[in-house]
């Protein structure tokens, strides 16, 4: 009798010590682990043993219920009475055999079929009906307890239910465990509301907020988040108009820990259908809203190139929303000359105009500085052409002109393009310590660059050069950048004398 029980412990642990996740991913158990679980459980039961007594009891169930052995589960569930029902509630691995019986469920993806009465015709549907009367309210609010995994820790049945989409399952849990088990939360606070919204099953999450989820809508997980803000970050359409009909204006004008809005997310993952959707309800007074940066909606859309969001949201906010800057004085033409995209900046400019070229960040940094200092050759040429000689002859706080800035980077043709717009008049200018242009491209070693400001500047630029500092040549082997040095030297021999 002793060898019967230990050959079923080991064939339960085959079943209930695994990760049962990793085993559904994989396939479920091997045959030979069914073949021997089946076999010692027959012969377990010959030998005529109540199996209640046994201390392992609660693994032979976990093995039963994650094996798929559903005619065995039935077996022991029907020797259960009120005095050991609390032996469901245990659990292994953190998990309960009502969490295994949902999550095969769901990672199975079973094709289901509805019957008249609306009970689904599969086995682990049934399986966890059975469970359900057998342990009742408290095996439904059982929680899972995983450290390793902060979205399943703390997470109940519903929680498992309505991720996999399983919306018969979810009635089923609701009917059993009421509100104590829809108000359950995770350990990222989020509420089964949370959950239904980001996997985007709209029957799921009207199931939820029928049962009494309503008041669960204005509900935050742990970095402020609504449900509502979740579907707008995966782009679910008709659950954010679901969640709207039910939270209205407060709902629509929550923001997060770090002051972004449904409309925020929306337009930061590209959602023009939501993005629209949310805008409309919300109006200009939604699309105003900032972060605590004071980056808006245009500002991230601008910001991750989708010209689609940039367009609804102009539409809706105009002229004022597009001259609108960020805390650091950041505007959306620099956010463009920032991602290098001409279609965006011309855009831009159609709704903002001349004032919107002119507009400065916090360090006096213009937005054809900042395309400068990129190398984004396109969206230069129609800055310059649009802003004219006063966008190009511009300098930040610190005396940094746009060629300053594009030959210490050491964009070849951006530098080619500025001289031949601001002329002598920009290719002699200097920052506020008397640094031209042709330092900051020889201290970082930048040859053509060099060569090519030595070509327009002549002499005169080489000795405006030397008046700040240090000789030139001299800064440069301090930098470290010989090959400049032998250019410099070249150069000097060449180049024609100043008139006295």
């Amino acid at each position: 009798m002793h060898d019967v029980w230990c050959m079923l412990f080991e064939a339960s642990a085959l079943f209930a010590e695994l990760d049962f996740a990793a085993q559904l991913r994989l396939g479920g158990v091997s045959r030979e682990a069914r073949a021997l679980y089946r076999i010692t459980w027959a012969r377990m039961w010959r030998a005529r043993r109540d199996v209640l007594c046994f201390p392992e009891f609660p693994r032979i169930l976990f093995a039963a219920v994650n094996g798929g052995a559903e005619a065995h589960v039935h077996a022991l569930l029907q020797k259960l009475d009120e005095s050991h029902a609390k032996m469901l509630c245990r659990t292994l691995g953190g998990r309960s055999v009502l969490h295994i019986a949902v999550h095969k469920q769901v990672h199975m993806r079973l094709r289901t079929r509805v019957t008249r009465s609306g009970y689904q015709t599969t086995p682990e549907l049934e399986l966890v009906r059975r469970l359900l009367d057998a342990g009742g309210p408290n095996l439904a609010c059982v929680k899972i307890r995983d450290s390793r995994n902060s979205r399943q820790d703390r997470s109940n049945a519903l929680h498992i239910a309505a991720q996999g989409r399983c919306v018969l399952t979810a009635r089923m849990l609701l009917g059993v465990g009421g509100a104590p088990l829809l108000m359950q939360r995770n350990s990222d606070e989020e509420s089964c509301l949370h959950v239904g919204a980001e996997n985007g099953s709209l029957q799921v999450l009207k199931t939820l907020i029928d049962a009494g989820g309503g008041p669960l809508v204005l509900r935050r997980d742990s970095c402020g988040n609504t449900a509502l803000h979740l579907a707008a970050v995966f782009g679910k359409l008709l659950l954010a108009e679901c969640l709207l009909d039910v939270g209205g204006t407060e709902l629509l004008f929550m923001a997060n820990d770090v002051g972004e809005t449904c409309l925020f997310l929306a337009a930061k993952f590209g959602h023009v259908p939501v993005v629209k959707r949310l805008a409309a309800a919300g109006g200009r007074e939604l699309a105003f809203q900032t972060r605590f940066c004071g980056s808006s909606c245009l500002h991230v859309s601008v910001q991750e190139k989708d010209l689609d969001v940039a367009l609804a949201l102009l539409n809706v906010g105009g002229r004022e929303l597009v001259l609108l800057p960020q805390a650091d004085g950041t505007s959306c033409m620099h956010l463009a000359a920032l991602t290098g995209r001409v279609s965006m900046a011309t855009l831009l400019l159609g709704f903002g105009g001349r004032e919107l070229l002119m507009q400065r960040k916090d360090s006096g940094a213009s937005c054809l500085d900042v395309a400068a200092q990129k190398g984004h050759l396109d969206v230069v040429l129609m800055l310059a052409q649009s802003g004219g000689r006063e966008l190009i002859m511009m300098s930040d706080w610190h005396g940094r002109t746009c060629l300053w800035l594009a030959a210490k980077n050491g964009h070849l043709e951006v530098v080619r393009t500025l001289i031949g717009a601001g002329g002598r008049e920009l290719l002699m200018a200097t920052t506020n310590n008397g640094r031209t242009c042709l330092w900051a491209s020889a201290v970082q070693g930048h040859s053509k660059t060099v060569d090519i400001l030595l070509t327009a500047g002549g002499r005169e630029l080489l000795a405006l050069t030397n008046v700040a500092g240090p000789p030139l040549a001299a800064a440069c082997v301090h930098a470290g950048q010989d090959g400049v040095v032998t250019l410099l030297t070249q150069a000097e021999a060449s180049l024609p004398s100043l008139p006295p």
